[in-house]
């Protein structure tokens, strides 16, 4: 959650030009996934070690007149000492194999995740965090994708203890390197205190209240994310999104005050249908532990005078719906947005856009934001719904929410305009500016810091890496790639074909 608020007046209303052609994208599911058995330890006969990890410090909540004009963090990331593990000898299996058993424990814990280093493939291993209270087992993690570095992230496991199994099968060497290296401590999610000056929880409209949303693609497709920043953990609400042709390539937007670097990207993990089953009844929300995630994605656009950013998700989404998207001006329509507020559960908020207005200035982002300015009569958003979709009567994507004043229920806020990302976004989105084939060329200087619009997958303006192409190339179609090394790993699970560019010259993927 990164919501800002308005600093000083605000510009005057412009006009605002819309290109002659609307872009407009439908809303799409993609084919269902046969579902997966539940996850297993291998060894639950196996006596966890307990870690003792210092107590989750919660800082007091401050009361003041003024608008809050910084983030609001959820949790802190804190160096783990290797210390605080005692010696442990694994458990052998009757087939050879050994599992070692970890439950780190810090009273106050809303929440714990760990930060990695290692790879676990080199030492074949299997790595499970499960949940010690209700005993959900999250899916074996064998290969994790690593930063330059060798850092990756675990699941985060909700609650005050986080399990760790690790199982080497037979024949495996007994050395391996991996090691826990930090630990996210949340202290904060769902309801947590005081919304906001002047507004609590009654102000926001439960999603599951209204039929013709709850279920809905743009209701599926809207998940909440929690990422690292320094040394402080924040959560936003984003959006898979739709694009011509809908091969369903994995693109989720959402806010760039938000996350604005791949190292972020990296830390994020998102939560899909964390939602009531019954209207206003929280006693009905599910167990976070079990809900559908994703952990990690990389950083493909952003547009900074929309506060849009783009990524392309490592592994296949938690859910399948995408949302249409629109660059037609919404301005006198009915709309809706669909969000996290507070990092809580699902909500739906109800208005109207009253106008388009340029630079806009909020506390705490060093930018200025062109907007559509929206007038909330039911509802409203909070800390937490920033990034989120702002949904126009048609019920496609017209921008993501920067931020705006705290008030309820009357509320004005401020979304992005899609319509102006488009200018760096269209070339992953659009059937008239996805490049076929789709080129790749190291050599190139490329967009610095993914903002800009060079980097167009044609052969005047390839991409400088090859998974930037895989999340642009089409389904089927092909990324064409000058001869070089390309210092990437990554998995690709897509249909298509990579192939070398020219008649002569070696492609090496993964070694600089």
């Amino acid at each position: 959650m990164k919501l800002y608020w308005l600093a000083g007046c605000l510009a005057l209303i412009t006009s605002f030009g819309m290109a002659q052609d609307v872009e407009v994208v439908d809303s799409a599911r993609a084919p269902e996934r046969p579902p997966q058995p539940p996850a297993q330890l291998v060894a639950p006969q196996a006596k966890p070690v307990r870690v003792q990890l210092p107590a989750t410090v919660r800082p007091l909540r401050q009361e003041s007149s003024e608008p809050q004009n910084d983030r609001k963090q959820v949790g802190y990331l804190e160096p783990f000492d290797p210390n605080w593990v005692p010696q442990h000898q694994a458990t052998p299996l009757p087939d050879g194999g050994r599992v070692w058993r970890y439950e780190l424990h810090s009273p106050n814990a809303i929440g714990l995740r760990c930060q990695m280093w290692g790879n676990p493939a080199q030492g074949r291993l299997e790595v499970r965090f499960y949940d010690p209270v209700s005993g959900y087992v999250l899916p074996p993690i064998v290969s994790p994708r690593l930063d330059d570095e060798g850092f990756w992230w675990g699941p985060t496991i909700w609650g005050d203890t986080l399990g760790i199994e690790i199982y080497q099968p037979s024949g495996a060497n007994g050395e391996f390197p991996l090691a826990i290296v930090g630990v996210v401590y949340l202290y904060c999610t769902g309801d947590c205190g005081t919304p906001g000056n002047n507004t609590d929880f009654t102000c926001y409209n439960d999603i599951t209240c209204f039929s013709a949303w709850k279920g809905s693609i743009e209701d599926n497709a809207v998940g909440k994310y929690f990422f690292v920043s320094g040394s402080g953990c924040f959560t936003c609400t984003g959006t898979m999104i739709n694009r011509q042709p809908g091969d369903f390539s994995p693109l989720f937007i959402t806010a760039q005050h938000c996350m604005d670097r791949q190292s972020e990207t990296n830390s994020m993990e998102i939560f899909w249908e964390y939602e009531t089953a019954q209207c206003n009844n929280p006693a009905t929300l599910p167990n976070p532990n079990t809900l559908p995630r994703n952990i990690g994605a990389l950083l493909l656009k952003r547009y900074q005078d929309a506060d849009t950013i783009l990524v392309g998700l490592y592994d296949p989404p938690g859910v399948g719906s995408y949302v249409g998207s629109s660059t037609a001006s919404p301005v006198g329509e009915s709309i809706a947005g669909v969000h996290h507020p507070g990092d809580s559960f699902k909500r739906i908020s109800f208005g109207t856009v009253a106008a388009a207005d340029d630079n806009v200035s909020f506390t705490g982002i060093p930018y200025t934001v062109d907007t559509w300015r929206v007038s909330y009569t039911s509802g409203t958003t909070e800390g937490g719904s920033s990034g989120s979709a702002l949904y126009g009567a048609d019920r496609r994507l017209r921008g993501v929410l920067t931020g705006g004043t705290r008030a309820c229920p009357v509320v004005t806020k401020y979304y992005g305009r899609f319509s102006d990302a488009t200018t760096n976004l269209r070339y992953y989105l659009f059937s008239g500016d996805i490049s076929s084939p789709v080129f790749v060329n190291r050599a190139v200087a490329g967009d610095p810091e993914n903002g800009g619009n060079s980097e167009r997958g044609t052969s005047a303006n390839p991409f400088n890496t090859v998974y930037e192409a895989t999340f642009n190339v089409r389904a089927n179609d092909t990324v064409r790639i000058v001869p070089g090394n390309y210092n990437e790993r990554f998995r690709v699970w897509r249909p298509m074909r990579l192939e070398r560019s020219g008649t002569s010259g070696v492609v090496v993927i993964g070694r600089p």
